[in-house]
């Protein structure tokens, strides 16, 4: 029986020898024991110690020396990979800087091949700024002296329309001051007073010229102001002195061409309410307004407190010089007029602004 070996005793009969293969490494005891033809067995039996040693290359230091090797293959096999890879890697980098290099100097030409266009469209643009400014500059002098001859020319004709203005009113208060001579000659009362109405008009138009040839504008006049003179004046011609007079007139300006005609539409119309409205003396008063309506149209209201249009009359159709003027003056301005004859008499006259 070999302990460490045989699980149990093996007999051999009378082999006097016993044979063991593929044993591994390691210490045994080879015990034997015998009998006699008796059959009687020794009881110690005879014992043989066995060492068995393995091979060099199953030895624990060629296991050592093999992990050595092996942990040195690995660590050699993962050190040349990752000097191959940092290889590649390097190669990869220096292959994409290189490509970085080639796009950056492609973009970098094509960014310089930009800007030397750019500075030509400059330099042609310049070169045509340059060309504007001096045609600029020569037209800016060229203005300038039309303008200083429009404007010599300019102050020459304000002069001359001034003086025009100035010697058409001087010639009206002429013909005024020839009509007011002439009705101190004239002895009946009737024909007195339609030269004093004369007078009155002709007075009324060198109003419009000598507001004209004040006005720093030429072209029209403040109406407001314009229609207080005139009906200050038919007061003085006029009133025996118990009528008032209000006037409420926006800021309005019109030109002669609408003054005049307007003018002379008011002169009628108060003239007749300070000869007609307050008989005998009565107390009563005259109104003027002058306005722009919503409608863009300008009214002009001439009005009185006094007895009212006698009833029964149309002011369209008398045959009397003021009215049939009135009338003719309204549609001179494409105007309408109406009569309200409600606690005395108000003449409303509307007029498209356009007019002006």
């Amino acid at each position: 029986m070999l302990e460490g070996f045989d699980a149990e005793w093996s007999p051999a009969g009378t082999l006097r020898k016993a044979s063991y293969t593929n044993l591994p490494p390691g210490e045994y005891v080879f015990r034997v024991q015998g009998s006699n033809n008796d059959g009687i067995w020794n009881t110690g039996g005879a014992t043989l110690s066995i060492v068995i040693k393995p091979p060099f290359w199953k030895t624990w230091w060629a296991y050592l020396s093999y992990l050595v090797l092996f942990v040195g293959a690995f660590t050699g096999s993962i050190q040349y990979a990752q000097r191959r890879q940092r290889r590649i890697l390097v190669h990869q980098q220096q292959r994409h800087e290189a490509e970085l290099v080639r796009r950056k100097n492609v973009k970098l030409k094509e960014a310089n091949d930009e800007i030397l266009r750019h500075q030509e469209i400059v330099r042609q643009r310049s070169n045509q700024i340059e060309s504007a400014n001096r045609e600029l500059k020569e037209e800016i002098i060229e203005r300038h002296r039309a303008e200083s001859l429009l404007k010599d020319a300019l102050e020459e004709k304000e002069v001359l329309l001034k003086e025009i203005h100035h010697r058409v009113k001087n010639n009206l208060n002429v013909v005024a001051s020839l009509l007011s001579l002439q009705s101190d000659l004239v002895a009946n009362a009737k024909d007195r007073q339609l030269v004093q109405e004369a007078k009155n008009r002709v007075i009324t138009m060198a109003r419009i010229h000598e507001k004209l040839y004040q006005s720093k504008n030429l072209a029209d006049i403040e109406f407001g102001d314009y229609i207080r003179g005139v009906a200050t004046q038919l007061f003085h011609a006029y009133n025996n002195g118990n009528a008032s007079l209000q006037i409420s007139a926006e800021k309005i300006k019109f030109g002669v061409d609408t003054a005049i005609p307007c003018g002379l539409i008011i002169n009628e119309l108060i003239s007749n309410s300070l000869k007609y409205a307050f008989p005998d003396g009565a107390n009563g008063m005259v109104f003027i307004e002058v306005r722009m309506t919503p409608g863009q149209e300008y009214e002009v209201v001439v009005g009185d407190t006094g007895v009212g249009f006698p009833s029964g009359l149309d002011f369209r159709s008398t045959d009397t010089m003021g009215m049939t003027l009135v009338t003719t003056l309204v549609r001179q301005l494409r105007g309408t007029i109406d009569l309200e004859n409600n606690n005395g008499t108000k003449f409303v006259i509307r007029f498209p602004r356009d007019k002006e």
